[in-house]
């Protein structure tokens, strides 16, 4: 039942032009109480597209390397060797938790 309204939901979406760049059942919520589906997420891959130049560049200040893969859906974080405080890499991890 879920599944078949989440297809609807997009087929819907594009006659109107829009695309939703992460189609993907994570996207979508359903409440039984009601019987309807919400697509969500609908935004934030251009925002972070948008974002991403700002947040990488506060990452290199302290040694940290992150990338942004749109294609998998995926940021991911890294040291290097100008990496001085080991607490960064958490705190980088944990910027990211709120980004998605």
């Amino acid at each position: 039942m879920e599944r078949l309204l989440y297809f609807k939901a997009l087929a819907s979406m594009h006659k109107q032009g829009v695309v939703h760049g992460h189609g993907k059942p994570g996207n979508f919520l359903f409440t039984f109480k009601v019987n309807k589906g919400y697509l969500i997420d609908l935004y934030l891959e251009k925002y972070l597209q948008e974002a991403w130049p700002i947040i990488k560049c506060a990452l290199e200040e302290h040694g940290i390397v992150c990338e942004l893969n749109l294609v998998e859906g995926s940021m991911t974080v890294s040291t290097t060797r100008k990496t001085r405080d080991p607490y960064n890499i958490v705190k980088a991890r944990d910027l990211l938790k709120l980004l998605s």
